[in-house]
């Protein structure tokens, strides 16, 4: 999933006053940004490059972006392309050091702000990451839900989960009905021992993949009395999970 940035503007392809919307990955940390060229034509190794991006043909994408880097070394929506690339295959310093190059021509790019705070994230480079969020929230007048959802993950990863917290709610205020940064939210507060909240708030786990649904062969069991009735039971993540809650088991047939 990617931050797409929607059109180029005066200030360049990549450029920070450039609109943003984007879909978060449910590790918490939203992969930015894959950028549109100002009117390239289709057959532009820069377009293939993006198409081969969207249908995760990894090192198809960078060949083609390295052909369009070739004669244009300053694009920094290439530069930035070629970074998101290198931060899904998991090369994260690779991943910072494209993110520096895209900003050393662009240092107003929201985006690559953004790709770095994730990219310094995953380096466990928590300060930096924050900081780089930090900028990306500035250049996008704190309008961007995804900036901040990019930085409350950093704060969640660093520990910090009253400000994770808080950020994961200012994105909320920007999208309210937003199932990752609830599912984050949930995550954040169970971790506080807010359990109350917490544990209502984590069944928006459903519409974050890769979770799939409960199986639909019957009704929802949501707590009343059922003399007489079974109770299907089903494991739902990893094994540790299905250990440790597989004790309420005597509970629900209670």
């Amino acid at each position: 999933h990617y931050i797409l940035v929607k059109r180029a503007c005066g200030c360049g392809a990549a450029a920070g006053c450039c609109d943003m919307r984007g879909a978060e990955l449910s590790s918490g940390v939203a992969v930015s940004a894959e950028l549109l060229p100002p009117k390239q034509p289709l057959t532009s190794d820069f377009e293939r490059g993006l198409e081969a991006m969207r249908h995760g043909r990894t090192e198809e994408a960078l060949a083609y972006f390295g052909g369009w880097l070739s004669t244009h070394p300053n694009d920094p929506a290439a530069l930035t392309n070629v970074a998101n690339l290198r931060l899904r295959s998991g090369a994260f310093a690779a991943a910072v050091e494209g993110y520096r190059q895209a900003l050393a021509v662009a240092p107003k790019s929201a985006a690559a702000w953004s790709g770095l705070g994730n990219a310094l994230n995953e380096l466990g480079r928590f300060d930096e990451s924050i900081a780089a969020h930090d900028r990306a929230i500035e250049l996008t007048r704190g309008r961007d839900r995804v900036a901040h959802y990019n930085r409350a993950g950093a704060l969640k990863a660093a520990g910090r989960l009253d400000e994770a917290l808080a950020g994961y709610r200012q994105s909320l205020k920007l999208k309210p009905d937003d199932p990752e940064a609830l599912f984050h939210t949930s995550l954040v507060l169970l971790q506080k021992g807010d359990f109350r909240e917490g544990w209502p708030l984590y069944e928006v786990r459903w519409k974050v993949p890769p979770l799939e649904s409960p199986p639909s062969i019957a009704p929802r069991w949501t707590g009343e009395r059922m003399p007489g009735a079974s109770l299907l039971l089903f494991g739902e993540q990893g094994f540790g999970d299905a250990i440790q809650f597989v004790r309420f088991a005597r509970l629900a047939r209670q």
